[in-house]
């Protein structure tokens, strides 16, 4: 019978780029946030910052995970 060729391992981070990838996606959600703060009710942009921000702290989620 002919053998199977050995399929090449997924690449595997290391616990701490998973650290530095999820603190920095963290603060960056948290930096949006803070921004949104500053402008005035009612402006467009506060939506678009909550939503950039909610992107960055669902990153941070997955990049705990994967």
């Amino acid at each position: 019978m002919s053998e199977q060729p050995d399929r090449p391992r997924p690449p595997v981070d290391c616990l701490q780029c998973k650290i530095v990838g999820t603190a920095s996606f963290t603060v960056l959600g948290l930096y949006m946030f803070y921004e949104r703060s500053k402008l005035v009710p009612g402006a467009k942009n506060r939506t678009y910052l909550a939503a950039v921000g909610l992107a960055l702290f669902g990153g941070a989620a997955v990049r705990a995970m994967v």
